[in-house]
């Protein structure tokens, strides 16, 4: 049996790094968003005062806006002006115009734990973009290299706390993962550390565990030319 990897540097916007709101999904962190054409409803991790927004939580935000057309194909916010007319004003009235980019009000100041507002910005999203965007085009690198159509994926395991979390067809609509049919997509938890566990109890899984690093196959994206080309193509969002 043949084994191939890559590794993509997706950076730390899915841990809630350079996100204006953004954190770990820890006590106050919402890790679950719904919006529909009339409010917005979102889950905070323990109840409580939100005090910012986790990586399960954005990717549910911005898939909710995506599929609303509040954010367009190229990322872009629109503006409040360009809403469909079907929506109503208290979701319009969230979008704030701005000359450095527009911005989205999840909470409002009296519902979070600083008393001060938060919001998803254009620089949150393009962040975002980045990160899913490099995932994607790993994936394709990895099928492209294997010659395997998408549509012939057996199963994708989502591994670590953000893979326990994250929604799959949220996953699914930004762009993050391929479409596939959900029971495809599992989330597998800390496979780091339950391999480690294992592997330090048994003699026998650390000889297999040898091998296998000796005979998988790394496939070195930074080398690939058609890397780039993958990556600009997964940084748009399908509507």
């Amino acid at each position: 049996r043949k084994m191939w990897t890559c590794s993509t540097a997706a950076g730390p916007a899915f841990e809630g790094a350079r996100i204006s709101s953004g954190m770990r999904a820890a006590e106050g962190a919402i890790d679950k968003v719904k919006i529909d054409n009339e409010s917005i409803t979102y889950r905070v991790i323990k109840d409580g005062k939100v005090r910012g927004i986790c990586g399960s939580g954005l990717i549910d935000l911005i898939a909710e806006l995506v599929k609303l057309g509040l954010i367009n194909k190229s990322g872009k916010l629109i503006d409040r002006e360009e809403c469909e007319s079907n929506l109503s004003e208290e979701i319009k009235k969230r979008i704030i115009n701005g000359q450095k980019g527009n911005k989205f009000l999840i909470v409002k100041g009296r519902e979070t734990e600083n008393g001060k507002s938060i919001y998803l910005t254009q620089k949150d999203i393009r962040e975002v973009q980045l990160a899913k965007a490099a995932i994607f085009a790993g994936i394709k690198i990895l099928l492209k290299e294997i010659n395997i159509p998408q549509d012939d994926v057996q199963k994708i395991l989502l591994a670590g706390a953000f893979g326990n979390f994250i929604d799959k067809k949220s996953a699914i609509r930004i762009g993050l993962i391929p479409y596939l049919p959900l029971e495809k997509i599992e989330s597998v938890g800390n496979a780091a550390g339950r391999g480690a566990e294992i592997t330090l109890l048994s003699e026998k899984t650390r000889e297999i565990c040898e091998k296998i690093s000796k005979d998988i196959k790394y496939i070195e994206l930074s080398s690939r030319t058609d890397f780039q080309e993958e990556f600009v193509e997964a940084m748009f969002f399908k509507s």
